[in-house]
């Protein structure tokens, strides 16, 4: 099914159109240890859950930031056009048809009031990052699993502030913890003995180096569009 472009989608192609992206060949595809796999597969599901939230959410702010942003220029045109057009004196043949430029004016700025009310009321901003976040965080929980001793007392549910020290935003992060606990006794039996296999361990760095690898050529893409968006 063909998804409708968004209006931040279509704008940003209007502004980059003719634009030469150097772009970096596609990587092979991360082929993920066998050991990980029904990790993997046990966290597809809320992934993918929390990845369409997020792309809704993000389409919503980004295509309201844009509109908020074209229209009130639009608002600016219309108080400014009567009087480059001539149209405020009383003397120009259009001069009863003045008022319609400040209806459409009014009409414009109620417009843009409607699109922030809208975004601010249903937090699409931050719907969206949390969004992400969530997605982003659950994804790398099959890569995060091995890195846990299962067999020492645990005073977090959530991986990631048994292994790293994130930040205190991660530590209301109900659903990735939710969703540890979900997959922890799956993941204890699988990597019991998992780092005494040479096999694994190869295949786990060369999985991870693969992850990495095609983290940095996404966020070049994106630095290269923004870069192109600033040339213009």
């Amino acid at each position: 099914m063909t998804r409708t472009m968004a209006l931040h989608e279509f704008i940003q192609r209007l502004l980059l159109a003719g634009a030469h992206l150097e772009s970096l060949p596609p990587g092979a595809a991360p082929k993920a240890p066998k050991r990980l796999q029904p990790l993997i597969d046990a966290v597809a599901d809320s992934y993918r859950r929390f990845d369409e939230r997020a792309v809704h959410y993000g389409h919503r702010y980004r295509s309201g930031f844009w509109a908020i942003y074209l229209l009130s220029a639009i608002a600016v045109l219309c108080a400014v056009l009567p009087l480059a057009l001539g149209w405020d004196s009383a003397a120009h043949v259009l001069h009863p048809y003045a008022g319609l430029w400040a209806v459409t004016e009014v009409g414009v700025i109620g417009t843009v009031s409607g699109i922030y009310w809208q975004g601010h009321r249903h937090d699409w901003q931050g719907q969206w990052l949390l969004a992400r976040t969530t997605a982003e965080l659950s994804w790398y929980l099959p890569m995060m699993a091995p890195l846990l001793d299962f067999n020492a007392p645990a005073e977090e549910t959530n991986w990631y502030l048994r292994v790293f020290d994130p930040g205190q935003h991660l530590r209301s992060a109900g659903d990735v913890a939710t969703l540890c606990a979900r997959i922890e006794p799956e993941a204890r039996d699988l990597l019991a003995t998992a780092w005494s296999d040479s096999a694994f361990i190869a295949s786990y760095a060369g999985w991870t180096i693969d992850i990495l690898e095609h983290q940095r050529r996404y966020h070049r893409g994106v630095a290269v569009k923004q870069h192109a968006h600033y040339s213009r």
